[in-house]
């Protein structure tokens, strides 16, 4: 590595180990370091090899090499300038690191106190917007990060987006849109006539912010434009943000934070055609599907007595990772260190897999009769409500008919989830499959052997036993493999169904 000077008149002195560039806008030394830069759920790293560093008033920035040393000093000189605007408002900058790329879209790591720049967002909204990002975290509201952006970026006479003409009737018709999260200024989930409306809308609203730099009021005077305009509008506690080329959205909820990979289109069900519509198309549509999963893992908690004290993390993506189940539509769950993972295809499979979750927080696995089809039927019976809806949306988007055959089957209408149950009795019993097989092994029989359980031995048994597996003696008065015994003879048996 070698030591250079650049002056204003060309005049280049060759040292060692640290370059110095002397410029019309400032001089800095910087050295060259290695950084190894991976993605959010990318694959490999996005860049490998030496990046320029320098550390100025307490932040590090970093620049690839395809970016001149001209072109770096005056990044430095800009961000500078608005850092000392942001620090005059007391939105502290101190401690961070600003990592620029010739050519990337613009994310953040708040976290880690990361921010990532394109080199061509330099002088723009973009640049301002991804700076108070970073300070004030990932899940700030976006339309209060695009309104204040802008405004900065005019005061600073750099670029600001082209204004915009509200169309308020975009709020009527969908009201989610209120809330201006990322989303909705996103192509994958607005249309371009909403991604404006939203803009202006928020530009509208800071206009009328007494505290431009508070996010609460910003959202105060959202809530006080849809009581004007009289739009029904219940603001979300749902959280979003861009995380990425590879992981282009991710989600705050209740009990989850959700990482959208790049890969996942739609959910399978959906594609296949086995639902009716993707649970997870447009703002309203993931809105209400969090709101509506956090509302029933709130319920699940209450019902098995668990009391999570953190979010697990959720991977969405088209196909299960390798070596998993050779499953396409599904979901998997892994604890590693007291830390809940799931991989899924689909949010639909979320319920179950977090019941698995509330599985190991009751009990960490760890009873020494452990089997993972314990912790099956745990998941499976609690969410028997899933596999009578997943038969309903057979019947009405793949195979109108199949209501006729299913009913005639069990005798009866099929119009609540018990009927799942006495459809899978039926149905295993004329098929003369192996039980145990499909209870322990291929899971099928779960929830049909949790049925039975609490019914012969109730609820609080049917847990416990679960949990615990090496004392179901002393809950029951039988063995593990005797009650299989009997579930099996019950099973056999039409009288019970």
């Amino acid at each position: 590595m070698k030591k250079k000077i650049v002056g204003a008149v060309g005049l280049l002195c060759v040292i060692a180990c640290v370059l110095v560039i002397i410029t019309r806008f400032q001089s800095y030394e910087y050295t060259e370091v290695y950084q190894h830069i991976s993605e959010p759920y990318g694959s490999g790293f996005y860049y490998q090899g030496m990046v320029n560093q320098v550390v100025v008033n307490n932040h590090t920035y970093e620049f690839e090499s395809a970016i001149s040393e001209a072109e770096f000093s005056k990044f430095v000189t800009e961000q500078e300038k608005l850092c000392k605007l942001l620090e005059k408002h007391d939105l502290s900058t101190a401690g961070l690191t600003f990592r620029i790329f010739a050519s990337y879209p613009n994310r953040t790591e708040s976290e880690n106190g990361l921010a990532y720049y394109g080199f061509d967002t330099m002088k723009t909204w973009k640049q301002v917007l991804t700076t108070i990002q970073v300070c004030k975290g990932d899940y700030t509201n976006y339309g209060y990060l695009y309104a204040l952006s802008n405004r900065i970026a005019e005061e600073l006479k750099w670029s600001c987006d082209d204004a915009i003409v509200e169309d308020e009737m975009v709020f009527v018709k969908d009201s989610s849109l209120l809330n201006l999260v990322y989303p909705c200024f996103a192509e994958k989930y607005s249309d371009g006539a909403e991604i404006n409306a939203c803009k202006a809308l928020a530009m509208e609203l800071l206009s009328t912010t007494e505290n431009i730099w508070s996010e609460e009021a910003f959202l105060r005077a959202r809530e006080h434009y849809a009581q004007n305009k009289n739009i029904n509008f219940e603001p979300t506690y749902v959280l979003f943000a861009y995380n990425g080329e590879n992981c282009p959205l991710k989600l705050s909820c209740k009990y989850m934070e959700v990482f959208w990979d790049s890969s996942f289109v739609a959910c399978n069900q959906y594609l296949d055609g086995y639902i009716p519509e993707d649970y997870v198309e447009g703002v309203s549509g993931l809105i209400h599907t969090f709101e509506w999963l956090d509302g029933q893992i709130t319920i699940l908690c209450e019902q098995l007595g668990a009391t999570p004290d953190q979010q697990i993390s959720v991977h969405m993506l088209d196909i299960l990772p390798p070596n998993s189940i050779p499953l396409k539509t599904g979901g998997l769950y892994y604890n590693e260190s007291g830390k809940g993972k799931v991989y899924a295809t689909t949010v639909t499979v979320l319920a179950h897999e977090y019941v698995h979750h509330i599985y190991w927080l009751l009990c960490g696995c760890s009873d020494l009769d452990y089997e993972s089809w314990y912790n099956e039927v745990v998941a499976y019976y609690y969410t028997i409500g899933e596999r009578y809806e997943y038969r309903v949306s057979i019947i009405d988007n793949v195979d109108p008919d199949y209501r006729d055959r299913l009913e005639e089957m069990i005798g009866e209408a099929y119009d609540e989830p018990s009927d799942y149950i006495k459809f899978m009795r039926i149905g295993w019993r004329e098929t003369e499959n192996d039980y145990i097989i499909y209870l322990k092994n291929k899971n099928d029989l779960c929830s049909a052997f949790g049925e039975y359980f609490v019914r012969i031995y109730g609820e609080d048994v049917f847990l416990k036993s679960m949990l615990y597996p090496s004392r179901v003696e002393e809950f029951t008065g039988r063995s593990m493999d005797e009650i299989v015994d009997d579930w099996v003879v019950d099973m056999r048996n039409p009288e019970n169904d």
